[in-house]
């Protein structure tokens, strides 16, 4: 493999139910057990107790960290020498959309008011862009396409990490992990032929389907940090 570092990032190329349960997870190595959520929107949910959530009434949220992002290696050298060619500005602008939503997406948040000041009931989150296998050149070569077979139905696949903590403290409160596929969604579709499901690989749809991804999880932990702070109760804490 090999290893192209950036000035900043280092790239590698090479549904929900009504009620949120948990189970344990054994053999942990913390002074506190882990339990698994389960129900949430999320493909991983730890944290050390769902009771800890009915404490927080705010959120900081800080900007989208991309300093251990990971770009694996395709079966597709095209694909691999655009991502060798990639710059700190290339991701940061991806980011950048990540930190707006979330201004808009918890702006207005009423069981967690956003806040930019710590404190005892102000839960601090961090989303980490960990890895991203891509599908597609990411200079977006294909911005007016004469064949069908220049039209893509996914640009790759994203996953994150998202790390919750007591503002104050800094004691651990959860940890997320989750997949995405980058895709614009059949409404953002401008064709609907069967033939042809698909977008074009420009640079403009990578940037929104980036950010249809990342509204799709701030909207996710909105709702789930809402459902664990109505159900957080000393009755509802024990291991499913």
């Amino acid at each position: 493999m090999m290893k192209f570092t950036l000035p900043i990032i280092a790239i590698l190329l090479t549904g929900c139910a009504n009620t949120i349960e948990q189970s344990i997870i054994p053999d942990t190595a913390t002074e506190k057990p882990l339990y698994q959520l389960h129900n949430t929107h999320f493909d991983r949910f730890v944290v050390h107790s769902r009771d800890e959530f009915k404490q927080y009434n705010k959120l900081i949220l800080f900007n989208m960290n991309v300093e251990r992002l990971i770009v694996p290696p395709t079966s597709d050298e095209q694909i691999n020498r655009s991502w060798q060619k990639a710059k700190a500005a290339d991701i940061f602008e991806i980011a950048d959309q990540f930190d707006e939503l979330s201004h808009f997406i918890f702006g207005n948040g009423k069981a967690f008011e956003y806040t930019q000041t710590g404190g005892d009931d102000v839960l601090a989150v961090e989303f980490r862009l960990m890895r991203y296998n891509p599908l597609v050149t990411k200079d977006g070569a294909w911005d007016n396409p004469t064949s069908m077979d220049r039209y893509v139905n996914s640009f790759g696949e994203a996953y994150i990490q998202v790390v919750l903590a007591n503002s104050k403290t800094g004691e651990l409160v959860a940890v997320i992990e989750d997949a995405v596929n980058l895709n614009l969604g059949i409404a953002a579709r401008s064709f609907s032929t069967e033939a042809a499901m698909g977008s074009t690989n420009s640079q403009q749809n990578q940037k929104a389907a980036w950010r249809r991804a990342f509204k799709q999880w701030l909207t996710n932990l909105r709702d789930d940090l809402k459902t664990l702070k109505q159900q957080a109760s000393p009755t509802t804490i024990a291991a499913g």
